[in-house]
């Protein structure tokens, strides 16, 4: 878990403005006008909104979000024409960087990860627009009524002044917050006579057997100081957390050395991948695919889905979902990686506009009901139709042209097929669980999602914290070195490369002296702050 969610685009750019007139901003009021655009859609209108979306991947099916199906969908449904812009890929970061500094901000700026510790200084730096007057305004009455009725949203909306800054992507379900799963191989468990493992030791001596019946790699996974596989059955959670009120670390916990003793143990008797350090995917999907492997933890779509269609169905394999690590069989484990249903995702308005009303129209869509279908599965009749499925349950379910591989462009997959006709990964909306669950459609998948969101992560994930830019840079000049260090020092521990016990008595030690402490209670305080206010 990163410190306080930090900002994934945009970090820099905030402290490239340290006035409207340092950034050579063009002069715009702040006043706010009176509201004249009707609050049905279409809206009759011939403006043009300049729409700079973050991260966009060209493939097989488009070549720019304006020769979409998706835009003219929109077009129609909200009278608002739009021109997409965003940066070449590879270099998506300088671009955004770039556009943020600029004396002429888009109407409309949608990036992946707009929540940040010093969301305050995109409004006071006029980067962006408050958007704290269109939602009481009545500019933005879709958005609002969704903040109005769930409390919780509206505290993750806002900045610590209390200001709204951009519009998220929320999650409209549960099952969206996690889509990383643990897997085992069925036909072993099965030729091994046992159950899924549920706990620590039932793993252990699960991968044990493996590697007894000659399995190369009982398991395979990543472990660093952002992904921790099985932590969870330790009591522990990775990076910052809180237990009630207090907040912890999970390097600074017991129960994070026991899970280090258990690493270098897994490691020291072969039971875990020795290429964890530099593991890439390819190779994961070499290991896995080849039956070198008995299990491993991975995306439900792009690791399960892909490793399921990739084995033939004459190998023998099978793949089982597995549940998150418990510290105690039978009990809700602690976490998984998950994330909040107030996404960073989501849309913000340029300080510079001089369309800020229409532009406040035009995300407000995505949050009414018809606004929801089109961002998440596109135009009814053509990549979606309205029926019920083997339950009774009615729901959009994607078209032939979507789901049936004879009828996409060869070689592609679903989520390919659907950036042409919708935009469900960077939503301006809400995003829906059926969308989730027709990528994801087999009996697997969907065991995987339901175990993967099976934990008790709400009692102890840490809310989306903002701080002052003073204090902002106190915390990354302590935050850099502990995590490099803890990358650095796990991988010694875990491989051997140091005893056990002396490695983890100097890693306590140098956590020390890296200011540990300090950090937790910047972090401490902050969290205090945000419960104070919230």
């Amino acid at each position: 878990m990163k410190l306080f969610n930090k900002v994934v685009c945009g970090m820099l750019a905030a402290a490239l403005c340290v006035s409207v007139t340092g950034c050579g901003k063009k002069t715009v009021s702040d006043e706010v006008p009176e509201f004249k655009l009707s609050d049905k859609y279409p809206i009759e209108t011939d403006e043009t909104l300049r729409v700079y979306v973050k991260n966009f991947t060209p493939n097989q099916y488009v070549s720019s979000l304006n020769d979409t199906e998706f835009k003219k969908y929109l077009e129609e449904a909200t009278g608002i024409k739009t021109n997409f812009e965003s940066a070449p890929v590879g270099s998506e970061d300088d671009g955004f960087n770039l556009m943020l500094a600029s004396d002429d901000l888009p109407d409309v700026i949608i990036c992946g990860g707009w929540r940040n510790p010093e969301a305050d200084s995109y409004l006071d730096d006029k980067t962006l627009t408050d958007l704290t007057p269109y939602l009481s305004g009545g500019a933005m009455p879709n958005l609002k009524k969704i903040l109005d009725e769930n409390p919780e949203y509206d505290k993750q909306t806002k900045a610590l002044s209390g200001r709204y800054f951009y519009a998220p992507m929320i999650l409209g379900d549960d099952i969206l917050r996690s889509y990383m799963l643990y897997v085992t191989r069925q036909d072993l468990l099965d030729k091994a006579g046992l159950q899924a493992p549920e706990t620590v030791d039932e793993w252990e001596k699960t991968l044990t057997k493996f590697k007894e019946m000659g399995v190369k790699y009982p398991i395979t996974i990543r472990i660093d100081n952002t992904t921790a596989p099985f932590l969870s059955g330790f009591g522990v959670m990775n990076g910052f957390y809180h237990e009630g009120n207090t907040v912890k670390f999970g390097a600074n916990e017991d129960g994070y050395y026991e899970y280090l003793r258990t690493m270098a143990r897994w490691y020291k008797n072969g039971l875990l991948d020795p290429e964890f350090v530099d593991q890439t995917s390819s190779r994961i999907s070499q290991i896995v695919t080849s039956g070198e492997c008995a299990s491993f933890y991975g995306a439900v779509g792009g690791g399960l889905g892909t490793y399921m269609s990739a084995v033939s169905k004459d190998s023998g394999i099978r793949f089982a979902p597995t549940k998150v690590p418990a510290q105690t069989k039978g009990e809700k484990p602690m976490w998984n990686m998950s994330q909040s249903r107030v996404h960073q995702a989501g849309a913000a308005i340029g300080y510079t506009s001089t369309k800020k009303e229409l532009a406040a129209r035009f995300i407000d869509f995505g949050y009414s009901e018809e606004g929801q279908k089109i961002w998440n599965f596109g135009k009814e009749g053509v990549s979606y139709t309205m029926k019920a499925d083997e339950n009774g349950e009615v729901y959009p379910h994607y078209t032939d042209i979507i789901t049936d591989p004879e009828k996409r462009i060869p070689g592609t997959s679903i989520s390919n097929a659907l950036t042409k006709y919708a935009s469900v990964g960077n939503p301006i909306s809400v995003q829906s669980k059926w969308y989730l669950l027709q990528v994801n459609n087999t009996p697997e998948q969907r065991l995987g999602l339901q175990y993967a969101n099976d934990t008790d992560v709400d009692k102890y994930m840490m809310p989306p914290l903002y701080i002052s830019s003073d204090n902002a840079k106190s915390i990354n000049d302590l935050t850099t070195p502990i995590n490099t260090y803890i990358d650095e020092q796990i991988a010694k521990i875990i491989t051997g490369r140091v005893d056990t016990e002396e490695g983890i008595s100097e890693m306590r030690n140098t956590l020390k002296k890296l200011k540990l402490d300090e950090l937790i209670k910047m972090h401490q305080d902050a969290y205090d702050t945000y419960s104070k206010n919230n």
